[in-house]
């Protein structure tokens, strides 16, 4: 299991936590609302484990206080880890499962990653072979280009 976050002390927490469990994990630092972070934390992923075969994008942030209080800069900044780095990051694992498995990439809308509650998901993403909304359009291409 790769653990991506900005906090790799926390990465590393639970990374202990799942060795000493029986289970293998590798924390890298990843800022979602940057590609290329994204990307090479895809390519450390991928060196250390081989193909991507599941991602689980739920990174958010809460901005606090009331909405009609929000000033411009942290509406952006908001949307930018929520919205735009959940897609980033869905994208590139897609990318990258397309290249092995086409036939196996969608996107499920879900706040589990083993079963689906669409109704209660907080923009957190997961791969499937069934694809959902929100991002429906972009698993549609996925499946229509693979």
């Amino acid at each position: 299991m790769v653990l991506a976050a900005r906090r790799v002390e926390r990465l590393e927490r639970l990374r202990a936590t799942i060795e000493s469990n029986g289970g293998r994990a590798l924390a890298v630092e990843m800022d979602v609302t940057d590609e290329r972070s994204t990307i090479r934390a895809y390519d450390v992923a991928e060196r250390e484990f081989g193909v991507v075969d599941g991602v689980i994008a739920n990174a958010g942030m809460n901005a606090g206080g009331a909405t009609l209080d929000l000033d411009s800069k942290t509406v952006d900044d908001v949307f930018g880890v929520n919205v735009r780095g959940v897609l980033l990051t869905v994208r590139e694992g897609a990318r990258r499962m397309m290249r092995q498995a086409p036939w196996n990439a969608g996107m499920d809308e879900s706040s589990s990653f083993l079963r689906s509650r669409p109704l209660q998901s907080r923009l957190a993403s997961h791969f499937t072979a069934r694809p959902r909304r929100p991002f429906y359009n972009s698993a549609r291409c996925w499946h229509a280009n693979g």
